[in-house]
């Protein structure tokens, strides 16, 4: 999916890419600037993952609540959407 919002991002209509959207070049300046911001919300979730708990100080996963130095849930919906980093 990342790969699919950069190449998206930076559309040239119709270009070889991952998209797979041939023939919707009228559509192009709408998906660009879709996936732009896509990826901009993306870059800002990244930098708010982890928060500090104010009871100790530790970094904690918004998601699964895990402390950072024992990384994610196996299961964290967050680190999954991620992933693709």
């Amino acid at each position: 999916m990342l790969k699919q919002l950069q190449d998206a991002a930076k559309c040239e209509r119709c270009v070889d890419c991952s998209m797979e959207l041939k023939g919707i070049g009228e559509m192009t300046e709408e998906i660009k600037a879709l996936a732009q911001t896509t990826l901009a919300y993306r870059d800002m979730l990244v930098k708010h993952v982890w928060h500090k708990r104010a009871s100790d100080g530790k970094y904690f996963c918004i998601e699964c609540g895990n402390v950072r130095e024992n990384g994610h849930a196996s299961n964290c919906a967050l680190a999954t959407l991620l992933k693709e980093a």
